[in-house]
């Protein structure tokens, strides 16, 4: 007896539905001296950013997450930062015809990233040359100086 297509549709759609791709990328904040207190990890302001921690992001497609971590001394200014990327790969068995063969595949497939913080000293800057800098290129010009008012002198009334 042959299986009719709608039995066989059916039975590919259920295998294919238990199955997917997850694309997960991960920051880890280090313990120690490279060790961050807060960070902005794709959209997300993480603050505190614990010693020790991971933060995971998950997705169907693959993700590219924008990280930036920092350190703030007590007068609230960034003494120590670090810029960097989680990247998740996209892998040959997501591509174009395989892809639907891994899609219809019962399990989850995952491929992943990790990324470790490590928090560097920020260098402090010259504010005399940083203001010359800024002179220079256009950002900072002179106040204009104030036109002197002159009122006119007092007539005596008769």
């Amino acid at each position: 007896m042959r299986p009719r297509p709608i039995q066989l549709l059916l039975t590919l759609l259920t295998i294919a539905a238990t199955g997917c791709i997850e694309h997960r990328a991960q920051v880890r904040n280090p313990e120690g001296e490279g060790a961050a207190g807060a960070a902005a990890i794709g959209v997300a302001v993480v603050d505190p950013f614990a010693a020790g921690s991971v933060h995971t992001v998950s997705d169907p497609l693959p993700r590219d997450l924008g990280v930036a971590a920092w350190v703030q001394g007590e007068d609230d200014s960034i003494i120590r930062r670090w810029h960097g990327r989680s990247r998740t790969p996209l892998p040959w068995w997501q591509r174009f015809p395989v892809d639907i063969a891994a899609e219809a595949w019962p399990a989850t497939l995952i491929c992943a990233a990790e990324t470790t913080v490590a928090v560097t000293p920020v260098a402090s800057g010259d504010s005399d040359a940083l203001l010359a800098a800024a002179r220079r290129d256009g950002y900072l010009t002179a106040a204009p100086k104030p036109e002197p008012t002159t009122s006119p002198a007092p007539q005596e009334s008769r």
